[in-house]
């Protein structure tokens, strides 16, 4: 057990001047030596290791324990993402998202779901449903100077018909 003042950072206070700032030195178990500089003399044997501090200011020394072992960092919180924000973002881990576009304001097929080279294009959907989130506020597309954008999305599990 030691009996030496808690560690007192990087950069301690000197408790005599109030001056911040410390030379600092490691020592081992041993001889306890005070005193100015190299001119130090030996006042006793201390049982633990120690940090050896001197102001640099005012050359009061004193000893104090050793910093804290360090402990492993510890996994941060994962702070939980709402899912209208993940599929407004089109990051949703387990969604795939797709975006069709067209001319502006004439348009006549933004409620089609991507499709592919599908020829029957009316009546597929392939499991996409329109991403309410992403785009205007509940209403899934979006519109730019020259175009208009639709966006969609299905789970990942969803497959594909291939009729």
């Amino acid at each position: 057990m030691t009996d030496l003042p808690q560690y007192s950072g990087s950069e301690p206070t000197c408790i005599k001047c109030a001056w911040k700032g410390a030379s600092t030195e490691y020592l081992p178990l041993g001889d306890c030596v005070h005193g100015p500089g190299d001119r130090g003399v030996t006042i006793g044997w201390h049982p633990n290791e120690r940090l050896h501090r001197e102001c640099q200011r005012c050359q009061y020394q004193w000893d104090e324990a050793i910093a804290p072992p360090a402990r492993p960092a510890e996994a941060e919180p994962t702070e939980t993402i709402p899912d209208s924000v993940l599929h407004a973002e089109r990051r949703h881990p387990d969604w795939e998202y797709a975006t069709t576009e067209g001319q502006r304001k004439n348009w006549p097929s933004s409620h089609i779901p991507p499709c592919g080279d599908d020829p029957d294009r009316d009546t597929c959907d392939h499991g996409w449903e329109r991403n309410l989130a992403a785009g205007y506020p509940g209403e899934g597309w979006e519109r730019f100077d020259y175009t208009e954008e639709s966006y969609w999305r299905r789970p990942k599990t969803a497959t594909k018909e291939t009729s």
